[in-house]
């Protein structure tokens, strides 16, 4: 699938977009279920108005900003290992073109939106759920790397989350 995003402004772009699914075993919501997925796509994101055009004292829209140009791709691996209890484990890789940022303006001292250019994430995620009549209860946890490649520099994101919902 796909779509054509068309922009007074920055013109043109086609945004495709590729889904796979394969049932691996097939259970229905019972034990057993497992199926993978893999999706990949290209996306674009234009600066919002406030981005562009801010007037806010503190920090100031930038009017030349480029969109950002997105390239995205994601395996899953989803199982039921019973009624109640299921579990996904995915890993993913982004890629952002023009990425926009907030920094410090030397001259005013303000901050201001600036394409800062490239910026990669890759990482994984897994997430253990289960659920009864009552309670829903699921723990996430997951790992990430942001890399600019302008400065080589990166950064490490860990997350372990728990929840329980009525």
């Amino acid at each position: 699938g796909g779509r054509i995003e068309k922009n007074a402004s920055f013109g043109t772009a086609a945004v495709p977009r590729l889904s796979l699914v394969y049932t691996l075993r097939d259970g229905g919501t019972h034990a057993g279920a497992t199926r993978l997925r893999a999706v990949a796509g290209l996306g674009i994101k234009e600066p919002t108005l406030l981005q562009s055009f801010s007037l806010n004292p503190y920090f100031a829209g930038n009017p030349n900003l480029r969109p950002e140009r997105i390239q995205s791709s994601e395996v899953v691996l989803e199982s039921r290992l019973s009624p109640q209890l299921s579990v996904t484990g995915s890993l993913y890789y982004n890629h952002i073109d023009n990425f926009i940022q907030q920094v410090v303006d030397p001259a005013s001292g303000l901050l201001v939106f600036q394409n800062f250019g490239d910026l990669r994430t890759r990482g994984w995620e897994n997430l253990r759920e289960r659920m009864t009549r009552e309670i829903r209860a699921f723990r996430r946890a997951q790992e990430a790397e942001l890399r600019r490649l302008d400065v080589e520099r990166v950064v490490r994101v860990e997350a372990d989350r728990k929840s329980t919902r009525l």
